[in-house]
């Protein structure tokens, strides 16, 4: 059930080694240090999280790249979910989550975290075995 499309892999998320990839966004010059320290914390406390929950999940805190080298670097990888960060995140205690199999971008609240991820890593699974179910060269038939 691995699949890939022009963007690169496509792995179902229960054989993924990286099921999250967690993406601190609008980080620039005019940022003062005190904020772009509360942003890279507050990454790391969601990856911290989500691996206490069992996920796995990865930050990528590297400063020498573009959060869009990262999303690129990402997704050619096939890390189903793509969490991203920024200040305004921050603020307003949400972040914004990317499924890799669709492209699909929702905003969700910070407090239902784990459930939501969990939830939703369960569904691109669900939805990966279906798409490829109906598909003609499945071999599998469900009675």
């Amino acid at each position: 059930m691995v699949h890939g499309d022009d963007q690169g892999l496509v792995i179902p998320p229960r054989v993924a080694a990286v099921q999250v990839v967690i993406i601190p966004c609008g980080i620039t010059a005019s940022l003062s240090d005190k904020d772009k320290n509360s942003l890279l914390d507050e990454c790391k406390s969601y990856e911290q999280k989500l691996v206490k929950s069992g996920v796995r999940a990865k930050g990528d805190f590297r400063d020498n790249y573009s959060p869009g080298w990262k999303f690129n670097h990402w997704e050619l990888k096939g890390v189903p979910i793509r969490i991203e960060i920024g200040p305004r995140d921050l603020k307003d205690n949400q972040y914004v989550s990317v499924k890799r199999y669709n492209g699909e971008k929702t905003t969700q609240k910070k407090a239902t975290l784990e459930a939501d991820i969990t939830a939703m890593l369960n569904g691109i699974h669900d939805a990966m075995f279906n798409k490829y179910v109906s598909s003609p060269d499945s071999q599998i038939t469900i009675k």
